[in-house]
């Protein structure tokens, strides 16, 4: 059953938060886009439970057919809040669940059961380590960014400072969020825990220290929630990803 599970989980969060651009997530509403992102989702399946059975088909066009509705639901009549996102995952996880109760032999009738046991075991931990990645970074991106969306500073021009919006690396706050988490998790899963205090020191102290207005500190205080947000979502997801590896490292 966990094997099934786990394949099923990791062609999801693949086929949504590595395989998907921002080029589909923008045009999304062009049915076009999203038949193709149907199709990676498909393909992802078929890869990660290793057949073209019958069954695994079926399956397949289950969790395809049902990904491709709920987000056409979403892009129509949900719009691009916190809740549609954790609506939308929810009912994506909870039809993987459903096909992992109907049939949780399902990965067992596919390609990677021919391999040795302790293959098979690599393989499960490996897509579970993955997952754990994807989860923590960005998926957790995008979850923090909705999380702090209400307490965002306005543009420094409607403030009447006159200093003119804020410009910076095109996505470079996305990037920077990646990377801290990609390293919490990485110091955590290698047993250097207590490198993160140093990250979140080193930010914090960066961020603060050019404060002079109001506006400085909204910015600065918006910035550091977000941090913490970040940092703690990473070493989170590390502690739970170590957890489910090591469940598969006793095979």
């Amino acid at each position: 059953m966990l094997e099934t599970f786990t394949a099923l989980l990791t062609a999801h969060l693949l086929a949504d938060f590595v395989l998907q651009t921002d080029y589909m997530i923008a045009h999304k509403k062009q049915a076009k886009i999203l038949a193709l992102h149907g199709l990676i989702i498909g393909i992802a399946t078929m890869v990660a439970i290793g057949g073209c059975t019958k069954v695994s088909i079926m399956m397949t066009m289950i969790v395809v057919i049902t990904h491709i509705l709920m987000d056409f639901i979403k892009l129509r009549y949900l719009g691009d809040t916190l809740r549609s996102f954790a609506l939308d995952q929810g009912v994506h996880i909870a039809v993987i669940a459903a096909i992992t109760a109907w049939y949780p032999e399902l990965s067992s009738m596919g390609w990677w059961a021919g391999l040795a046991g302790h293959y098979q075991a690599q393989l499960y931990a490996g897509m579970t380590l993955a997952s754990g990645i994807i989860i923590g970074v960005p998926l957790g991106g995008v979850l923090i960014k909705k999380l702090v969306a209400p307490i965002a500073p306005p543009p420094p021009s409607s403030t009447g400072s006159g200093t003119g919006p804020l410009t910076g690396m095109a996505q470079g706050g996305k990037y920077i969020g990646w990377l801290e988490r990609a390293i919490t998790m990485m110091l955590i899963l290698t047993g250097k825990a207590e490198g993160v205090g140093f990250l979140i020191a080193a930010k914090s102290i960066l961020r603060l220290r050019d404060i002079s207005t109001d506006e400085d500190r909204h910015v600065a205080e918006y910035i550091i929630i977000g941090t913490f947000l970040s940092f703690g979502w990473g070493m989170l997801v590390a502690l739970m990803t170590a957890k489910a590896v090591s469940y598969w490292a006793a095979f």
